[in-house]
C-alpha cells in the first residue's frame, strides 16, 4: 500500500512517511530534545509538536489529537496504542481524552484515570510499567499530582492562555479542583456566565452587556505585580514598568506597563496617565496585552493613545475624498464626450436626409447637379440661393 515495493516476497520497502508490514502506518519524524541522534517517530497520523517547559526549555512530543477520529483514538509516547474502550466524559473532561488503551477500564469518578491492567500505567494506560512513577510536583489548593496529558477540558480548547502551553518534564501535572488552573493549580480562575469568558489570577468578571463579559484586573496579583490582558493572564515584571521608582511602590491604578516584549513610549510618575507602548509584532492594546487578529501589528506599532490613530484616520479620509473627486471628474468628462458624439451623429444624419453632400473641404454642393451651393446670411435671415 501507499507506493511501497514488495521485494523477494519478504517485506515492503516503504516511502517516506509510512511504515509497517504493508506500509499502512503513517509516521512523522520528530526531532528529539537531544538533537538528530535523539529523533523518534510519531505514528498513526499524529504530529510532532513542541512545548515550553517551566524552565523555558523546549520539549518535543507526539500530538495524538491529529491521529484521532470518531471511530478510533490513539495514546502513548508515540501515539502507538489504539483505543480499546471509550468512556463517558466526566464533568470538565475533554471528549477527545475519554478513552482507554491496552484494555484499561474507564473511570467512574471525577479526576480519576483509567484503571490499568498489570504492566501499564498512565492517564489512559498508555505507558508501560508495573508501578506508577512518582509524581514530584507540589500541587496547591487541593490539586492532585498526576502523570500524562494535562486535560484543561473545554476551557483549554476555548481560551488561549499562556500557562496552558506549559508543562513539566515527563508530563507531570496537577489535576485541579474547580476555581483553580495551571500546571500546579496555583492560578485562581473565575468562569463568567455560561463559560462566555474567564478571568484568571484573582481577577473578577464584569458583565458589560447581556452575555458579554470582561475582566477587572485591579484585584488580580502575582507576587504583588500588576496584571494585564484579556483574561488578566499577563504578569508585569519590573523592567516592563513605565513609572519612575520601584515597580512595587508604583500605584497599581496607574497601570503604566508593557508586556509581550513591548517597550514604554515614555517614563512617567505613578500618578500620570499611561504613556502607551511600542508593541512587538503580533501584539496590540494599551499594554500590548492582546494578540492581533485580522491585522498583524508591525514592529514599533504605537498602542495606548489616540494621536497615531487620529492621524491615520485623517490621512485615510483625505485620500478617500481625493479619489472620489478624481472619479467624479473622469465620469463628468466621459458624459460630455458621449453627448457630443451623439450630437454630431444626429447632425450628420440630418444633413444626409436633406440631400446635402459635402466636398473634401466641407463645402456643400447639390447632389443632382453636382455643383456647389452658395448661400449668404444677413442679420440672421436666409438669403435666396441662385443655382448657376
Amino acid at each position: 500500500e501507499n507506493l511501497g515495493r514488495h521485494e523477494d516476497l519478504m517485506h515492503c520497502v516503504c516511502p517516506k512517511g509510512f511504515t509497517g508490514l504493508r506500509c499502512d502506518i503513517q509516521v512523522e519524524e520528530c526531532k528529539g530534545d537531544g538533537g538528530e541522534d535523539d529523533a523518534f517517530y510519531c505514528y498513526n497520523g499524529s504530529k510532532c509538536a513542541k512545548e515550553i517547559l517551566e524552565d523555558g526549555s523546549k520539549h518535543h512530543y507526539c500530538d495524538c489529537d491529529h491521529a484521532n477520529s470518531a471511530e478510533v483514538s490513539y495514546a502513548g509516547k508515540f501515539c502507538q496504542y489504539r483505543s480499546t474502550s471509550f468512556c463517558d466524559p466526566v464533568k470538565g473532561m475533554k471528549e477527545a481524552l475519554a478513552f482507554c488503551v491496552n484494555y484499561g477500564v474507564c473511570p467512574q469518578t471525577k479526576h480519576e484515570t483509567c484503571h490499568c491492567p498489570p504492566g501499564f500505567v498512565g492517564h489512559q494506560c498508555e505507558e508501560r510499567g508495573f508501578e506508577k512513577p512518582p509524581c514530584s510536583l507540589q500541587c496547591q489548593n487541593g490539586g492532585t499530582c498526576r502523570t500524562g496529558t494535562k486535560d484543561y477540558g473545554h476551557i483549554g480548547d476555548k481560551f488561549d492562555l499562556p500557562f496552558h502551553q506549559k508543562s513539566h518534564l515527563n508530563f507531570e501535572h496537577c489535576s485541579c479542583p474547580e476555581g483553580w488552573t495551571g500546571v500546579d493549580c496555583s492560578s485562581p480562575m473565575e468562569i463568567c456566565g455560561d463559560m462566555q469568558h474567564i478571568c484568571t489570577h484573582g481577577s473578577t468578571c464584569v458583565e458589560k452587556s447581556q452575555g458579554v463579559y470582561e475582566c477587572d484586573c485591579s484585584a488580580a496579583t502575582i507576587k504583588s505585580k500588576a496584571i494585564a490582558g484579556l483574561y488578566c493572564e499577563h504578569d508585569v515584571k519590573a523592567q516592563d514598568m513605565c513609572t519612575k521608582g520601584n515597580a512595587e511602590d508604583s500605584s497599581r491604578d496607574a497601570h503604566s506597563f508593557c508586556v509581550n516584549g513591548g517597550t514604554c513610549v515614555g517614563i512617567v510618575s505613578p500618578k500620570d496617565p499611561h504613556p502607551g507602548c511600542l508593541c512587538s509584532d503580533g501584539f496590540e492594546g494599551p499594554h500590548c496585552e492582546f494578540k492581533t487578529t485580522a491585522l498583524q501589528a508591525r514592529p514599533g506599532t504605537f498602542s495606548g493613545g489616540e494621536p497615531e490613530t487620529t492621524e491615520k484616520s485623517r490621512k485615510a479620509a483625505i485620500l478617500f475624498t481625493f479619489m472620489v473627486i478624481i472619479i467624479g471628474c473622469i465620469a463628468f468628462v466621459a458624459v460630455l464626450a458621449v453627448r457630443k458624439y451623439g450630437k454630431d451623429e444626429r447632425e450628420m444624419d440630418t444633413g444626409a436626409n436633406n440631400g446635402d453632400v459635402f466636398d473634401a473641404e466641407g463645402r456643400p454642393y447639390n447632389s443632382s447637379t453636382m455643383q456647389h451651393v452658395e448661400s449668404t446670411e444677413e442679420d440672421g435671415e436666409l438669403a435666396d440661393v441662385e443655382l448657376i
